[in-house]
């Protein structure tokens, strides 16, 4: 799908657009056009219908938290509902989201089966994987009572979890990962990186990106949590979770059965584990995303 973006890197390519709008959402599940046909107009999403959209680096348990915050009756939500996202939020970070226009119609053209959906069923949309992390301000835009939550995840464990999957280094999605724009100091250093290097890059690229957006945005359309603590058994967390996206918090016996079953584990690929991490590895760390790691509260002794 979409084989000539490989040839895209640091410059943005209108002709690919067209390509990217015309493809359907990867879903298994047809919209019935009995439906369709008294579909509401999207600024129907308010606050008792949610429109939300979790922001990350992938690899930080988003799609446990699409398990979790289906578990009610409020939403549809969805964990990667049309991979060709992934180009898109691509074309959108190397533009710097230039073309916001375009984009913006980008977006709701490939959603819009699902907008249309939750509406006519009277329930909100939710999406939690990562591939539209870069167009949260063309998303924004388009629908201006959407809320974001910015899932974060110390980036030792998810650079390890990339390095284990090979991220930079031929692995599916590395056509559609973003790489530093012409002309920044990053760019001039990428061909001389270990994949290594570049993936500590995307952990605070992808997050500096993410929280200038949400800075931007006031608190009552995003909230910040940590892998750690989502994961780490405090029900608080989830708890707030629910209340931030107006969603009723399902009965805890429920909540604690997909929070044990670990969806999406890591299973295969080696890569050693941030303990046995030498010097070096620990500097590179440092050196590239130290500054951004202070600002999100890892490594405050820095």
């Amino acid at each position: 799908m979409l084989k000539s973006y490989a040839r895209v890197s640091n410059k943005f390519d209108l002709s690919l657009l067209p390509e990217v709008m015309s493809k359907e959402p990867i879903l298994t599940l047809q919209r019935l056009w009995a439906k369709m046909r008294f579909a509401k107009p999207l600024s129907e999403f308010a606050e008792s219908v949610p429109c939300f959209f979790v922001l990350s680096t992938g690899r930080t348990g988003t799609l446990t938290m699409a398990r979790l915050l289906n578990l009610g009756s409020e939403a549809y939500v969805y964990h990667e509902p049309n991979v060709v996202l992934f180009a898109l939020g691509k074309l959108a970070y190397m533009s710097a989201n230039s073309h916001k226009d375009i984009l913006g119609q980008a977006f709701l053209t490939s959603h819009w089966s699902l907008f249309k959906h939750s509406l006519a069923c009277g329930r909100g949309y939710g999406e939690t994987g990562n591939c539209s992390t870069f167009l949260a301000p063309v998303i924004s835009e388009s629908l201006p009572a959407s809320r974001f939550i910015h899932l974060v995840r110390e980036p030792q464990a998810f650079v390890r979890s990339a390095m284990r999957r090979n991220w930079y280094q031929g692995a599916m999605y590395d056509d559609w990962r973003i790489l530093p724009r012409a002309g920044t100091a990053e760019a001039g250093k990428w061909g001389e990186w270990s994949a290594f290097e570049k993936n500590i890059w995307l952990w605070q690229e992808t997050n500096r990106c993410i929280r200038e957006f949400c800075d931007g945005l006031g608190n009552k359309r995003y909230l910040r949590i940590y892998s750690e603590d989502f994961f780490g058994g405090d029900f608080e967390i989830i708890r707030k979770i629910f209340a931030f996206l107006g969603l009723t918090l399902p009965r805890k016996r429920r909540i604690e059965k997909v929070m044990s079953r670990k969806l999406n584990k890591q299973r295969k690929g080696e890569f050693k584990r941030p303990q046995d991490w030498d010097s070096g590895m620990q500097e590179k760390l440092l050196e590239i995303a130290g500054p951004e790691m202070k600002r999100l509260g890892y490594g405050a002794d820095l």
